[in-house]
């Protein structure tokens, strides 16, 4: 039974490529400290730093904007609860969040007093 169970993990991380992920992400983060480290020494401008977080974005996977989406509704609900403007999402974003990496211009925010009428 354990021998199956290393198989199926072993063929997942062959599938998804789990461990090239978590290296580029350790890359990644390494990248942005020393990006940080190097602002809060002097040696760069911000505007310098900016050009360098866009060229880093560029080698990142895009974004679960559903994943987003939500995440943003549960903290503005957090800071500013029934005045908070939210994102509109359909059930099906809801439910593949994780899984899909839907375009984010098509949730559209929806302010307070509108909420109370959907």
């Amino acid at each position: 039974m354990l021998g199956a169970l290393a198989a199926v993990f072993g063929a997942i991380d062959l599938v998804f490529d789990l461990s090239n992920r978590a290296c580029q992400h350790s890359l990644m983060k390494r990248r942005y400290f020393e990006l940080l480290a190097s602002v809060l020494i002097g040696a760069k401008t911000i505007k310098d730093a900016t050009a360098d977080v866009n060229r880093f974005s560029a080698d990142e996977e895009p974004a679960f904007h559903a994943l987003l989406a939500l995440s943003w509704n549960a903290a503005q609900e957090m800071v500013f609860g029934d005045k908070a403007y939210r994102y509109k999402l359909p059930i099906f974003a809801r439910t593949l969040k994780n899984l899909c990496r839907y375009e984010g211009s098509q949730f559209k925010v929806i302010a307070p007093q509108m909420q109370q009428l959907s």
